[in-house]
């Protein structure tokens, strides 16, 4: 084999790793840390897993807003289940209904979780403009 032969089929295996490397996964969504930080927080349901995860799940969202790309099935019910068990429910039913315009076969429950608990008023169940994961949610004990 030529040098020159040699030097392309390098350049091509190399660009063809990287790239592999950066694109999401066979389903098509990008789960980022998802995984670990949901099984720290299962294996030990601390304060301190729990935020790691929350805050996971809204950099989940912020890197599919920047994208311009789907959230993953999901996330913003976890999210929201989270913020619901942490008594936010306001923020918890946004979530919930977010979770429900983007993936309409969670509708059913969505709506069992939100029949569960009572809701808020309709004023207060919009989306902060901003992101918490940018400057982290506080742990409360």
């Amino acid at each position: 084999m030529r040098s020159s032969n040699r030097l392309a089929l390098i350049l091509v295996l190399t660009c063809t790793f990287l790239i592999g490397c950066t694109t999401p996964s066979a389903s098509g969504f990008y789960w980022g840390q998802y995984p670990q930080t949901l099984y720290a927080y299962k294996k030990n349901p601390a304060p301190s897993t729990r935020l790691r995860h929350q805050n996971e799940l809204l950099r989940l969202i912020d890197y599919a807003n920047t994208r311009h790309t789907r959230v993953p099935p999901g996330v913003y019910a976890e999210l929201g289940k989270l913020y619901l068990d942490q008594g936010d429910e306001a923020l918890a039913f946004a979530y919930f209904q977010k979770e429900q315009q983007l993936y309409p076969e969670s509708t059913i429950l969505m709506n069992q979780i939100q029949r569960a608990d009572p809701k808020p008023s309709a004023s207060s169940t919009s989306l902060p403009k901003t992101l918490p994961a940018q400057s982290p949610a506080k742990s409360t004990p």
